[in-house]
């Protein structure tokens, strides 16, 4: 099989999107369920337009103009994306000269009005055509573009359950967890330089790993941290700093906020730098609602940190209720919460075998390759 990705990033960008569809790149050709891989993304700075890697079975192709990865005024924004939009038709030549099998398409290019629904429909009647699902951002009205799709993969049940409200696409979705690899950050000098060269101290910095913008929840998290600086310096306790990395889409927002006290914007990290300022964080905080289920997330619990993470995400009030945000709107509450689970233990019981590569990786691969109509597919309990 020769698949094709669209994503809006792809390493060396960083990002949640960028670190999985690497991942899952490299473990559906080396599983040799998949044979090459093509992925259609947008151009990085210092990237060829075109590179294959040595065993010439991945090949990227930056497309697009640089967007989504990048820190631009809502005129560059929507220029760029508009020029995006004329790019789309372009994908059918490239399917129909590499012999595309499959095409999975990342749902973020659905979430804005675009013209990428009228190109999928376009394509062979041969090619699979998958919509890859990472959140619920997409309102409910709008679900209908995705029926042209033959199957749509959800990476959580929240994800799932919205698009369960449109009857059509109901029996073709796929409950997939978000692959995720095994990590070890040690205690080692070089890593805690990673630290000291962000300005911060190990244990003495609450750090929240996403998009800076408001709907990422940063405007609640920023209120939420002076509540907590405010009572922490009644009681005599530590300050923290709060640091925020990751690329910033509202950039007078972030110009304000670095101003505030005990404020660090420290923009995009490669994915070891950001990987290391986590395990040494005293607490990673991601506060969004908007969130199906956030790589950040699952990388902090996975490296065994203390958490305040996400509302509206059933796997997570599962497994880690006492750790789930207590408001979503509220800074008092969450102040709060911040002195609660700064003096317990990190949570231990998430399931994380359940994104395990041996886990998931077949499900991938059944979702690819299985013959059964897409009427016959069923979210995973």
């Amino acid at each position: 099989m020769h698949l094709m990705i669209v994503t809006p990033i792809f390493p060396p960008a960083t990002g949640g999107a960028a670190t999985y569809y690497g991942t899952l790149s490299r473990e559906l050709l080396a599983s040799g369920g998949v044979r090459r891989i093509t992925i259609i993304t947008e151009r990085f700075p210092g990237e060829s337009a075109q590179t294959e890697d040595s065993s010439r079975k991945l090949r990227v192709v930056r497309l697009f103009p640089h967007r989504a990865g990048g820190a631009l005024g809502v005129l560059g924004q929507g220029t760029r994306y508009c020029l995006q939009n004329l790019q789309y038709p372009g994908l059918l030549a490239i399917v129909e000269a590499t012999g595309v099998n499959a095409v999975v398409v990342h749902s973020s290019f659905h979430n804005l009005p675009n013209l990428l629904g009228t190109t999928i429909a376009r394509l062979p009647g041969s090619v699979l055509r998958i919509a890859d699902v990472r959140d619920h951002q997409m309102p409910a009205t709008k679900l209908a573009q995705l029926e042209v799709y033959d199957r749509i993969i959800a990476c959580s049940e929240n994800v799932a359950e919205h698009l369960a409200r449109h009857a059509v696409l109901r029996e073709r979705v796929r409950v997939i967890p978000i692959p995720q690899d095994t990590l070890l950050v040690a205690d080692t000098a070089a890593n805690r330089q990673i630290v000291a060269d962000a300005g911060l101290e190990p244990e003495r910095y609450i750090l929240f790993a996403g998009l800076f913008k408001r709907r990422k929840g940063v405007e609640l998290l920023l209120d939420a941290h002076r509540t907590y600086q405010a009572s922490a310096l009644r009681a005599g306790a530590p300050m923290l700093t709060l640091a925020f990395a990751g690329v910033v889409k509202e950039r007078a927002f972030a110009r304000r906020a670095a101003r505030m006290p005990g404020v660090r914007i420290l923009g995009p990290l490669e994915r070891a730098r950001l990987l290391a300022l986590m395990r040494f964080a005293a607490l990673n905080v991601n506060l969004s609602s908007s969130e199906g289920m956030p790589r950040a997330c699952l990388e902090a619990l996975a490296l065994g940190t203390r958490v305040i993470l996400p509302p509206g995400i059933p796997e997570f009030r599962r497994y880690c209720g006492p750790w789930v945000a207590a408001s979503d709107d509220d800074p008092e509450v969450l102040a709060r919460q911040f002195g609660a689970v700064l003096s317990q233990p990190p949570p231990a019981g998430y399931p994380l075998e359940q994104h395990s590569i041996d886990h998931v990786l077949p499900r991938y691969i059944e979702v690819l390759m299985h013959t059964t109509p897409a009427s016959c597919y069923r979210p995973f309990a």
